[in-house]
């Protein structure tokens, strides 16, 4: 039999599904992303209708503040997101709606990665109730352009449809970022980065 060790609470939080938990282990916290708890039927009804998201960062290390140090607001529910591997000041949410937002960490990661959150507080900050709360700095926009299937024969708008991306379609269901060392652009599809000794090339692509 194991006991919880802390419990968390945020008012937003009740009466609503757990889509995604992510740990960020070098600054002793965890990220919790929530949509709302609506069967199949339910969300039919409100079809048309989007829900403002929301992803909670807790310091799961601090077991005097139940509260969570940070709120990263978001126009459309979370289904997934994920930390930037190499740089954890940076991450990346999915949408309901296939969207994609990035977040800009700076302000809960700016210290030192090797000291904890709940180490730099110390007297009233360490008690304190503050939330950080954090709106996204990017937003993606894949929208299919109706001109651009124009004129077209109907096998050829047939095939443009499957490999195109577009948001506001489908949900995301998973984000990973790119193994260190490999990328993709337009003239080679798959592109090996050579890398020397300790040095890793940053993982910018996702």
């Amino acid at each position: 039999i194991i006991k919880e060790k802390k419990s968390f609470e945020y008012e937003n939080c009740k009466q609503k599904l757990v889509a995604d938990i992510k740990f960020l282990t070098s600054k002793k916290l965890m990220a919790v992303a929530f949509v709302e708890d609506l069967s199949y039927e339910e969300r039919v009804d409100v079809n048309g209708r989007s829900f403002e998201g929301f992803i909670v960062l807790w310091d799961y290390e601090d077991l005097h503040r139940f509260t969570p140090i940070a709120i990263l607001e978001c126009p459309v529910e979370v289904s997934c997101f994920e930390f930037k591997p190499d740089d954890a000041r940076y991450l990346i949410a999915g949408g309901v709606n296939g969207q994609v937002f990035l977040y800009d960490l700076i302000k809960i990661t700016k210290s030192d990665v090797n000291v904890p959150v709940s180490a730099k507080r110390t007297g009233a900050n360490k008690f304190s109730k503050d939330i950080e709360y954090i709106k996204p700095v990017l937003a993606s926009a894949i929208v299919e352009s109706f001109n651009a299937n124009q004129n077209l024969v109907v096998t050829e708008a047939y095939s443009r449809k499957i490999v195109h991306v577009s948001s506001h379609k489908s949900a995301v269901k998973s984000i990973s970022f790119l193994p260190a060392g490999l990328e993709v652009d337009r003239k080679n599809p798959i592109k090996f980065v050579r890398y020397e000794g300790d040095t890793y090339p940053d993982r910018e692509q996702f």
